[in-house]
């Protein structure tokens, strides 16, 4: 997980005192997943995960279609990094909202400018704008750009440099702005 993404998480946990079940939306694997941030007794953190993990509490599922998750089931919902490689990200954001229990939390982070790095496939970017539309059946509590890893240097990540651009005049991809959305389900 990105230092920025673990910070403003901590951050939030601590200003809206939050709590109780936590779903993380795509963890990749333990060393990756926010379950360090979301730790007992205040939190049971469970994963959610389109193949097995080695994540502990992984439910298998898409968050397109989550059917297997019962309606309002979590006070927190985190995702991080995903919704740029989910297909149909306003599915993802209908069923976001309704596994929320009524006055539970979405912490959303994503991308608005990123180098192409398919995991296992790279579709989209996002404004703040766009995740308060995605998310409008959840109550806008904040919305804004990330900049803190701009101007970094980080093409070739992975190993298996799928994530790989071409070097430019400058020397490589910089322009790294996240963005986020925080919001709280009404009723």
């Amino acid at each position: 997980m990105r230092s920025a993404i673990l910070n403003k998480t901590l951050s939030l946990i601590e200003q809206y005192h939050l709590c109780g079940e936590v779903l993380e939306i795509g963890a990749l694997d333990d060393g990756h997943s926010a379950r360090q941030v979301f730790t007992q007794p205040r939190f049971e953190y469970h994963n959610l995960d389109i193949s097995e993990s080695d994540v502990p509490n992984t439910i298998i599922g898409d968050i397109t279609d989550c059917r297997n998750i019962e309606k309002e089931s979590f006070d927190v919902v985190f995702c991080a990094d995903v919704l740029e490689h989910v297909n149909r990200p306003w599915l993802a954001a209908k069923e976001i909202s309704r596994i929320l229990k009524p006055k539970g939390y979405a912490l959303v982070f994503t991308l608005w400018s990123w180098r192409y790095h398919p995991l296992p496939i790279d579709y989209w970017r996002f404004s703040p704008e766009c995740l308060k539309f995605l998310f409008s059946e959840i109550e806008c509590v904040e919305a804004d750009f990330d900049m803190s890893s701009r101007r970094e240097d980080i093409r070739g990540f992975w190993p298996n440099k799928r994530d790989y651009v071409p070097i430019d005049t400058l020397g490589g991809w910089r322009e790294n702005w996240a963005v986020y959305f925080i919001g709280r389900k009404r009723r």
